[in-house]
C-alpha cells in the first residue's frame, strides 16, 4: 500500500510560495500538579461511578474528534506516471496544497528548502519546490515535514509523506509485503498545508510504544485502553502521535486493525518498525520490512514541529546473517546512518532532536547484556546537539538522565555517563495484556519494573522537553504507587516469585509488626522518577523526610531481589499475573521510624520531578503488635528454598524442629510425622480410643492421638494386613491422598493427566490433580510429580502452607 494517489501525466506548476494560515491552535503545556491519592490498581469503580466517567470520557472523545477532523489536512503523494527518460533520477516538487487536492494546481506555490530523501542521500528543494534524487530499486522517497507546514493524513489518519519505488514487488511473503510499483514515475509530488499547530514552539507528541496485539481480543484491549485515552485528548493534533515499534505480535495482518485504531486518534499517526514487526521468511535482509512499509510507511524518516526535529530509526536488525533464521539484533543498516548524518547535517543547530527506535540505544533493566550497533557513530552524528532518546521493547519505564551510568555500560561511555536523556517509553500493551480485565476492559498489565501499561507525552517548549506519562484510564496527576517493603512481604516474595499468577494474596499487606519496623521500609514507586527527583515523605503531619533512591546511576549494577522491589506491582503480578518484578531504576525507600506505636498512620508522600513538578499522594498503614515469635532453624537462611513455608510451619506450631536447632527441610518425613503435622493443624477435639485401629500402632507410641485421629477420619485406611507402619516414609502420592481426604472437596479429575509421569489409573491419580487444581503443586520442572518419591519436610511445609492459602 503506497501512500499516493496516481495522477495523468503532466508536468506540476513551480511558483512561488504563498500563505495559507490554518485556524488551529495547540493546546497549553500542562501545568505542574498536585494529585490527590490515587486509585489503586485493585479497586474497582462503582458502576454508577464508571458509568459517569464511561459517559463523560465518550463525550470529550467526541468533541475533540470533531475539532481534529474539521483541521486535518486529509489527502495524499501525487505520484505522476510516464515513462521518465532518466531512470536514474527521481524528482518532484514540495507544494502548498491550497485547495487541499493532492495534486499542484495553478497558483499552488512550491516551498523552498524542504528536504527529501530517498533513505540515503538527503536534498533540498528549491525555490520553486523542486528536487532531484538518485533513484534504486527499493528504495523509499520521502519529505521531511517542515514546522509549519503539516503532510497529508488517510481516513484513519495515517501520515502521508513518502513512496515506495519497488518495481517487482516483493518475493513471496506470508503476508505479501509491496506489490510491484512498476517503472519509476515521472515525478514524486508531496503537498503540504499551512499549520499554526506545527508552527508552535508549543508542542505535545504522543509515543505509543508496543502496542503488540497478538489476536482481536488484544486488539480490542488497545482499543478499550491506551487508544479511548488518546481519543479523549486533543493536544497532540500538532506533533502526533508516533508508535515505535511492535505495533503487532507477529501477526502481520493486525495491521489493518492497527490502522482502524489510528482512526480514533485527534492528530496524525506515524509508526516505526519492531522485532514483531518482521516478515520472518524473508532473510535476505532487504524485503525485512515490506509488508510493514505497505501497510504503515517508511522504516525511517524525519520531521519537524515547532523547534523539534523528530527523527524515527528502524533499528532492528534482521536476519543476524543473510539467509540464515538467526534472530535479530540493533543497529542500523549503511543507508540508514548515512542517510540520518546528512538529515542532522540538514537540521538547525537551534533545534532539539527527538530521536525514537523501537530498541533503547541504553537502558537500565538489562544493561549488562544489552548492545546496540553504530552506537559510538551515532553518538558522533548527534555531539553537541540538544538531543532526547526514546525506544520501547523492553515493557518497561526508564527516565536516564545526561551522566547516568551503569556498569554494563563502561564499554560504550567510558567512566563519562549518557550524553543525553535516554527514556524506556512504558508499553501500551504493559506486560503483553496480562492480568485481571479492568471494568473499563482493559488488563492490569503491570510491567517488569512495575509501571502500568501507558503512554507517553512529550511536552516541548521551544527546545526545552518535558515527559509526561499517563496511565491507561488514569489521570495525568497518577504518577507513582505506595506501599510497605515488610520481612513478611520479602518471604512472601521469596517463595512465590516463580509463580505469577498463582500465588495466594499476601495478607495484611499495609501492616507491619512493631518489631519489623527496623527492617520495613514505605515505598514509593515514582514511574518517571530519575536523577535529580526527590521523594519526601511526612509521616502523621510530621516535618518531611527525605527517601532514599534505590538505584544511583553512578557506575554499579542493577539491584536486585525483594528488597529492591514495588510491592503494590508485585502483589498485582503474583496474584493476578503479569511480569516478575525484581528491579527498577525508579523506586525510593524511606525506613519506618522504630517510634511508631501502634495502630493507624498516614504518610503524604511528594514526589518532585527532575523538572519541579510535584505530586503528591497519601497512605494509611497499621502497626501491630508483635505475634508470637518463630524458631529460628539454623539450617533454614532466608531466601532460601523452603525458608517462608518452614518458618510458617512454627509460627503455627506444626513444626518446631529439632533439639539441635535445625529443621532438616531435605529429611523425609515418615507417616507417623504425616499424622501429626496434619494433627496440629487442624487442632480437632479428639478424644483418644482405648484400642487401636492398626496393629503396630499402641498408645505408647509418639502419634498415638494424630494417627488414630486421622483413621477416625478416614484420612488414612492403614495397609490390606491392618498395619500404619508409622516409621515408613510417605510417598508424595500418599500425602496428596492424606490431603485430599482432609479437605474432602468436590472435584472432578480431569480426563487427561497434568503430569507426563501420573498415569490416570492410579491411585493417587483424583488426589493428585486436586492439588494441581488448587495450586498446592505444580510438580517439577521436568513436568512431572513423582508420586512415588518420599516427600522431604521442606515440601510437605510448602504443601500445607499453600493449601492452608486457599482455605482464607
Amino acid at each position: 500500500m503506497n501512500a499516493i494517489t496516481r495522477s495523468p501525466r503532466h508536468r506540476s506548476a513551480r511558483l512561488a510560495a504563498g500563505v495559507l494560515a490554518l485556524a488551529t491552535t495547540g493546546a497549553l503545556l500542562s501545568p505542574a500538579v498536585t494529585a490527590a491519592a490515587a486509585t489503586p490498581i485493585t479497586a474497582q469503580k462503582s458502576e454508577t461511578a464508571q458509568t459517569a466517567q464511561t459517559a463523560e470520557t465518550a463525550e470529550t472523545a467526541e468533541q475533540a474528534g470533531a475539532a481534529w477532523d474539521e483541521s486535518a489536512f486529509r489527502g495524499a503523494v501525487d505520484v505522476v506516471d510516464g515513462d521518465d527518460e532518466t531512470p536514474e533520477v527521481l524528482e518532484g516538487v514540495v507544494f502548498d496544497d491550497l485547495n487541499q487536492n493532492s495534486q499542484q494546481d495553478e497558483g499552488e506555490p512550491g516551498v523552498e528548502g524542504v528536504s527529501v530523501s530517498n533513505g540515503r542521500d538527503v536534498v533540498t528543494t528549491d525555490e520553486d519546490g523542486a528536487y532531484e534524487l538518485p533513484a534504486f530499486d527499493n528504495m523509499t522517497a520521502f519529505v521531511t515535514q517542515p514546522a509549519g507546514y503539516q503532510v497529508p493524513v488517510d481516513d484513519e489518519n495515517v501520515a502521508q509523506f513518502h513512496y515506495h519505488h519497488l518495481p517487482e514487488g516483493s518475493p513471496e511473503l506470508k503476508y505479501g509485503g509491496l506489490e510491484p510499483t512498476g517503472p519509476l514515475p515521472d515525478q514524486v509530488n508531496f503537498p503540504l498545508v499551512e499549520s499554526e499547530l506545527t508552527a508552535s514552539s508549543e508542542q505535545h507528541c504522543a509515543i505509543g510504544a508496543d502496542v503488540q496485539t497478538y489476536n482481536e481480543k488484544e486488539v480490542n484491549f488497545a482499543r478499550e485502553g491506551a487508544f479511548a485515552d488518546l481519543a479523549a485528548r486533543d493536544d497532540y493534533a500538532g506533533c502526533g502521535a508516533l508508535f515505535i515499534g511492535d505495533v503487532v505480535g507477529d501477526d502481520l495482518s493486525l495491521f489493518s486493525q492497527t490502522r482502524e485504531l489510528t482512526s480514533m486518534l485527534n492528530g496524525p499517526a506515524r509508526f516505526l518498525p519492531g522485532n514483531h514487526d518482521l516478515d520472518f521468511d524473508s532473510l535476505d535482509g532487504e524485503h525485512e520490512f515490506d509488508t510493514f512499509r505497505a501497510e504503515l510507511g517508511p522504516e525511517y524518516y524525519s520531521y519537524d514541529v515547532g523547534q523539534a526535529h523528530v527523527v524515527a530509526l528502524s533499528n532492528i536488525v534482521y536476519p543476524k546473517a543473510p539467509g540464515e533464521t538467526s534472530g535479530y539484533t540493533y543497529g542500523l543498516g549503511e543507508n540508514q546512518l548515512e542517510w540520518l548524518r546528512q538529515d542532522i547535517a540538514n537540521t538547525p543547530e537551534d533545534s532539539v532532536v527527538v530521536l525514537a527506535g523501537h530498541s533503547p540505544l541504553l537502558e537500565f533493566y538489562y544493561s549488562d547484556s544489552h548492545t546496540h550497533g553504530q552506537i559510538e557513530e551515532i553518538y558522533e552524528i548527534l555531539e553537541g546537539r540538544e538531543v532526547i532518546s526514546l525506544g520501547g521493547h523492553t515493557h518497561m519505564s526508564e527516565n536516564l538522565r545526561e551522566g547516568d551510568l551503569m556498569a554494563g555500560w563502561r564499554d560504550e561511555l567510558g567512566d563519562a555517563g549518557l550524553p543525553f536523556t535516554h527514556l524506556t517509553v512504558p508499553a501500551i500493551s504493559g506486560q503483553w495484556y496480562n492480568g485481571r480485565v479492568m471494568p473499563d476492559g482493559y488488563p492490569t498489565a503491570v510491567q517488569r519494573d512495575g509501571t502500568p501499561p501507558g503512554v507517553l507525552t512529550l511536552d516541548i517548549e521551544g527546545t526545552e522537553v518535558m515527559e509526561r506519562f499517563t496511565a491507561t484510564g488514569m489521570d495525568d496527576q497518577d504518577q507513582m504507587a505506595l506501599g510497605l517493603n515488610t520481612p513478611e512481604y520479602r518471604e512472601w516474595f521469596d517463595t512465590y516469585h516463580d509463580q505469577r499468577g498463582d500465588a495466594p494474596e499476601l495478607e495484611n499487606a499495609l501492616s507491619a509488626e512493631q518489631d519489623d519496623l527496623a527492617e520495613t521500609w514505605l515505598t514509593t514507586n515514582f514511574w518517571m522518577g530519575s536523577t535529580g527527583a526527590t521523594v519526601e515523605v511526612s509521616i502523621d503531619g510530621a516535618d518531611p523526610v527525605e527517601a532514599e533512591r534505590t538505584q544511583q546511576m553512578d557506575g554499579e549494577e542493577p539491584n536486585i531481589g525483594a528488597a529492591y522491589t514495588d510491592p503494590v506491582a508485585t502483589q498485582e503480578q503474583l496474584v493476578h499475573g503479569g511480569g516478575l518484578h525484581d528491579r527498577t531504576s525508579h523506586l525510593w525507600r524511606l525506613p519506618l521510624s522504630e517510634d511508631l506505636t501502634v495502630g493507624e498512620h498516614t504518610a503524604e508522600v511528594t514526589a518532585t520531578d527532575v523538572h519541579g513538578r510535584e505530586f503528591t499522594e497519601t497512605l494509611t498503614f497499621n502497626i501491630t503488635e508483635n505475634g508470637p515469635e518463630a524458631p529460628v532453624f539454623s539450617d533454614n537462611e532466608p531466601g532460601s528454598a523452603f525458608y517462608a513455608p518452614v518458618q510458617w510451619m512454627a509460627a503455627n506450631n506444626i513444626s518446631t524442629g529439632y533439639t539441635d536447632g535445625t529443621f532438616r527441610k531435605y529429611r523425609d518425613v515418615t507417616r507417623g510425622e504425616t499424622a501429626a503435622f496434619l494433627h496440629r493443624y487442624v487442632k480437632p477435639e479428639f478424644d483418644t480410643p482405648e484400642d487401636s485401629p492398626f496393629e503396630d500402632v499402641t498408645d505408647a507410641g509418639s502419634f498415638y492421638e494424630p494417627i488414630t485421629w486421622a483413621a477416625a477420619e478416614e484420612i488414612t485406611l492403614g495397609y490390606a494386613d491392618g498395619t500404619f507402619q508409622p516409621h515408613r516414609a510417605v510417598t508424595r502420592g500418599e500425602f496428596a491422598t492424606f490431603l485430599y481426604r482432609l479437605a474432602a472437596p468436590e472435584h472432578n479429575a480431569p480426563t487427561d493427566s497434568p503430569f507426563e509421569d501420573l498415569s490416570t489409573g492410579s491411585n493417587h491419580y483424583e488426589a493428585i490433580t486436586w492439588l494441581a487444581s488448587q495450586g498446592i503443586t505444580i510438580g517439577d520442572t521436568h513436568g512431572h510429580f513423582n508420586e512415588a518419591d518420599p516427600v522431604t519436610r521442606g515440601e510437605i511445609s510448602a504443601f500445607l502452607e499453600r493449601y492452608d492459602n486457599t482455605q482464607h
